[in-house]
């Protein structure tokens, strides 16, 4: 029986077999969409472990940039990997995000703005009431509600876990004991009886 080869935590390398190692893993790369095959010029690909280091790394470096030229206003700069969420006066909004996508033409971010005193974040939908802030479960208009279906062939303990996972993110998410009972009557009516 062949072994198969096993990376120890205490290996050492080089900086050079280090830098190697990760230029390859960064290396553009071919995929297949349909008939046609494409060249990935930059960036890295979704899915690959090395993807969200990179992202963390560039948007680390772009926020370097930025918050050293953000204006006065800027209160908040939250960042879960790529996604960031700021607060600012809206007198400085469209400057500051012309800033933003100056600094790297390959970066481009996109804004969403708040609507109706509500802006979603991740999957948290925010909703500002004068200075009261609460939280409740957000999805796209695109969620289908779909969920691993309950006559699959995936293991029980995956099933279950997709319940108790989509139950405890009420308590996690929502900031109001109403929003808790909205969202918990949501999952009642979509996850299989």
């Amino acid at each position: 029986m062949e072994e198969s080869p096993v990376f120890l935590a205490n290996q050492k390398l080089s900086l050079s077999e280090l830098m190697g190692l990760i230029s390859r893993s960064l290396d553009p790369t071919y995929f297949r969409f349909k008939i046609y095959t494409y060249h990935q010029r930059k960036g890295t690909l979704m899915g690959s472990p090395i993807s969200v280091v990179e992202a963390k790394v560039v948007m680390q470096r772009l926020k370097a940039q930025l918050l050293s030229a953000a204006p006065s206003s800027l209160k908040l700069w939250a960042r879960c990997v790529d996604d960031v969420s700021t607060i600012l006066d809206s007198k400085d909004v469209e400057p500051f995000f012309s800033h933003i996508n100056s600094i790297e033409p390959a970066l481009q971010i996109s804004i969403e703005l708040e609507k109706d005193d509500q802006l979603p974040f991740l999957d948290v939908n925010v909703n500002r009431n004068g200075n009261t802030l609460k939280t409740s479960v957000y999805r796209k208009p695109t969620h289908t509600d779909r969920l691993l279906d309950h006559d699959s062939y995936h293991p029980d303990c995956h099933k279950r876990s997709v319940i108790r996972i989509l139950w405890n993110r009420a308590d996690k998410v929502c900031s109001t004991v109403e929003s808790i009972k909205a969202e918990r009557n949501h999952l009642l009516q979509v996850l299989p009886g």
